[in-house]
Parts: C-alpha cells; sequence; structure tokens
C-alpha cells in the first residue's frame, strides 16, 4: 500500500531541544501544575500563617511587637518569591541541560537520527536505519503544533517530531485534522 504523504526530520540535538520544550510547556499547561501551584500556594498561606501565629503567641520575647510580625512576614515572602524567580529565570537552562544529558545518553538517537514519516489512512509509520514503528492514529494521545514543527505525542513526553518546513501544505492540513484520542488533552 502506498502512503498518502511522507517526509523526513533530522532529528538533531537542536530539534531534540524544540521537541523537549515543546512536551515540557504542555504539561506545564496541563492541570498537574495548576493543582501542584494550588498546594504550594495553600502551604506558603500556611506557613505565613504560622510565622504570623507563632509571633503573637505568649512567651515569645516580642510577643505583640507589630514589626516583628511583619518583619519576619516580609522576610519570608521575599524570600520565596526570590527562590521562586530564580527557579523561572533558569528553566529554560535547566530544561536544555537535561534534553542534552538525554540525547548524549541516547546512542541510539545519535546513529538513527534521520526519520522518514509515512501517514498512510490509518496509521503512520516511523522508519530510522535501524528500526520501524507503526501508529495507529486511535492511538495519539495529544499533537502540539508549533511555529516550525508538529509534535505527535504518543504519551506525556514521548513522541514524533515533523518537521513542517519538510511537509507539503497537504501533509501539513492532514495533520492538523488528525484527532487525539479521547480524553487526552
Amino acid at each position: 500500500m502506498e502512503p498518502l504523504f511522507t517526509t523526513q526530520t533530522d532529528l538533531n540535538l537542536e530539534e531534540y531541544k524544540k521537541f523537549n520544550a515543546a512536551a515540557a510547556s504542555k504539561t506545564l499547561e496541563s492541570g498537574k501544575l495548576k493543582k501542584r501551584l494550588k498546594w504550594i500556594c495553600i502551604l506558603l498561606a500556611v506557613c505565613l500563617l504560622e510565622i504570623i501565629i507563632f509571633n503573637l503567641l505568649p512567651g515569645h520575647s516580642d510577643q505583640g511587637n507589630t514589626f516583628t510580625v511583619i518583619f519576619t512576614t516580609a522576610a519570608v515572602v521575599i524570600a520565596v518569591s526570590a527562590l521562586s524567580a530564580y527557579l523561572l529565570m533558569r528553566f529554560p537552562f535547566f530544561l536544555n541541560k537535561s534534553a542534552e544529558k538525554a540525547y548524549y545518553s541516547n546512542p541510539f538517537l545519535q546513529k538513527n537520527h534521520l526519520q522518514i514519516y509515512s501517514f498512510y489512512e490509518e496509521y503512520l509509520e516511523e522508519k530510522s536505519n535501524d528500526s520501524s514503528a507503526k501508529i495507529e492514529y486511535a492511538l495519539i494521545h495529544n499533537i502540539i503544533e508549533t511555529e516550525t514543527n508538529f509534535y505527535i505525542m504518543i504519551g506525556n513526553n514521548q513522541g514524533y517530531v515533523i518537521i513542517k518546513s519538510n511537509c507539503s501544505p497537504e501533509l501539513i492540513e492532514f495533520i492538523k485534522n488528525l484527532k487525539p484520542k479521547q480524553g487526552s488533552k
């Protein structure tokens, strides 16, 4: 059977980093992160409440001293804010380092970086030097589209990189019309 469309991807380190960033971005948008952030905010509020109550308890050396309560609370808020800002600024660096480490620790990726994709009516087929895979469209978990690529995800952090500049306009439209399985985001 002849494929409807074919394309190829050179899955080099730069493309792997883009894939890693897109998958991480999609995870950050998911409800899991929102739940974690909600719990972090609740924990921070409880900590601040404990600081305020502790400073007002009988037996504390500066009991009732409003300045001490405000200073201690402000110090905690500033420290947590500074740590959060630092981590947010460093996130892309950690993400790139993580991608590099994963890429270089996997000789299979380096050896088989040229991947050829064939799109059929009901499935896509991926082939490289030493492997091949057949993925039914019904098993697609998600499709992430960026300016330059499509990421056909078969799990939360596992997928296939399709470079748009290597695709015909018809293939781009075909991929846009693929539907992830029910219940996926």
